[in-house]
């Protein structure tokens, strides 16, 4: 674990970036050749579903980057709170668009992407109140030099953590889709 505080808020950061260009990198390639893992699954959804899901993912990776940033500093009523907004907005979300997007499952997807930005943003808003936005180009690259090793062994385990928590709302969506 690293122990300096700067170091830690670079890596917390990074990880953001690199989620962020993951992001950028998926919209771009399904918006220029509409390429997605529901066309891969022989699915047909709404043009906005995987571009909803794309978001959903990022704040789910925003959410668990941030998650394992609280717990390194002890913030476990943080956690808690970031985990009741993001259910109560999902709940509540999903609920209000059912009459308005069933049609398609953009209700139900909306509903979860936006639980996931309430989670997110209610855990970013604490760290950047306590860390704030300060970062070094050279400790960056200090610090990637230094963790390189890390996306080899820590990114299994992480895809699979992000395909288990969208599975359920793809699969409502593929099976559950009015035609």
């Amino acid at each position: 674990m690293e122990d300096d505080r700067a170091n830690t808020r670079h890596i917390v950061l990074l990880c953001m970036g690199i989620s962020l260009v993951w992001f950028l990198s998926g919209l771009v390639l399904y918006v220029s050749t509409g390429w997605s893992v529901f066309q891969w699954m022989g699915v047909s959804v709404s043009y906005v579903v995987p571009i909803l899901f794309g978001v959903g993912v990022f704040a789910a990776s925003i959410q668990q980057i941030l998650s394992y940033w609280s717990i390194r500093n002890n913030q476990y009523g943080a956690i808690s709170f970031a985990k009741i907004a993001q259910s109560s907005v999902n709940g509540v979300a999903q609920i209000g668009l059912a009459s308005t997007l069933t049609k398609t499952g953009v209700g139900l997807v909306t509903g979860d992407v936006l639980g996931r930005i309430a989670g997110a943003t209610n855990l970013f808003v604490r760290f950047m109140k306590q860390e704030g936005f300060s970062w070094q180009r050279g400790k960056l690259r200090l610090l990637m030099k230094k963790y390189r090793r890390f996306p080899l062994l820590g990114m299994p385990s992480l895809v699979l953590n992000n395909l288990a928590l969208q599975l359920p709302t793809l699969l409502f969506v593929v099976f559950f889709r009015s035609y």
